[in-house]
């Protein structure tokens, strides 16, 4: 009966209860925001980490992924590199997603490559600039990517869901970020979340089109990704 939402263009029409931003508000954590939005009616939070169970429930995929592991070796840390995302100014380059999946290579990493549901393509052109290729998990959903994500030791790709599913599975994060607000979407209380911002003159009024068309997002260096990755891997 109560929908409580922001008064957001294209999903206010989902509320019963909308809530306007106040313009100290529009650098605050996403999360942080909502829970302030709850504790004005009344609702206590105790924390704000993320957390995620579907894969409990998922059975099915669960085995799938325990499956995929099998033929992946066990004594090195695993990175997962999400292959892109369905916003192309989202979406790093094939080319220089190869380029930091063979320099880990060189720091003993074995990394596993998703895809999620009609990504599969992504994930092959990238697999296709690779010396050999590595481990690719396709069509993966929300309870393939945090039954992986268990497993795991770092994750890396862009600010889409992926990366939020890591966050929920305790995982270590290198986010590439294009357009938008960075401070919207990471927690910046969290010293294993490490975002890398493509360079912008205009963010955070970023016109999500040009920043594309501009390919924004290949400013990002891949030895930049590989130098925080090195990083968060020690730290772990």
């Amino acid at each position: 009966k109560v929908r409580v939402g922001l008064n957001r263009r294209g999903r206010k029409w989902a509320f019963t209860h909308r809530v306007v931003e106040e313009q100290s508000e529009r650098d605050m954590y996403a999360v942080d925001l909502r829970l302030n939005i709850l504790q004005q009616l009344g609702v206590p939070s105790i924390t704000h980490d993320l957390e995620i169970h579907a894969d409990h429930a998922d059975l099915r995929e669960t085995a799938r992924v325990e499956e995929f592991l099998l033929n992946i070796p066990q004594d090195q840390p695993i990175v997962a590199i999400a292959a892109g995302s369905a916003n192309p100014a989202k979406r790093y380059p094939a080319d220089l997603t190869a380029q930091v999946i063979e320099q880990l290579r060189y720091l003993h990493c074995t990394v596993v490559l998703t895809s999620g549901p009609g990504e599969t393509s992504l994930g092959e052109e990238i697999q296709n600039q690779l010396a050999q290729p590595v481990p690719h998990l396709k069509g993966a959903r929300v309870p393939t990517l945090a039954a992986l994500y268990r497993h795991c030791r770092l994750y890396i790709g862009p600010d889409s869901s992926p990366k939020h599913i890591a966050v929920a599975c305790g995982l270590p994060t290198v986010t590439l970020f294009g357009p938008g607000n960075p401070a919207n979407w990471n927690d910046p209380q969290n010293p294993c979340s490490v975002v890398l911002i493509a360079p912008c003159d205009v963010r955070p009024d970023c016109v999500e089109a040009e920043c594309a068309k501009k390919g924004c997002i290949r400013k990002i260096r891949p030895d930049v990704v590989v130098e925080a990755a090195e990083k968060l891997l020690a730290t772990k």
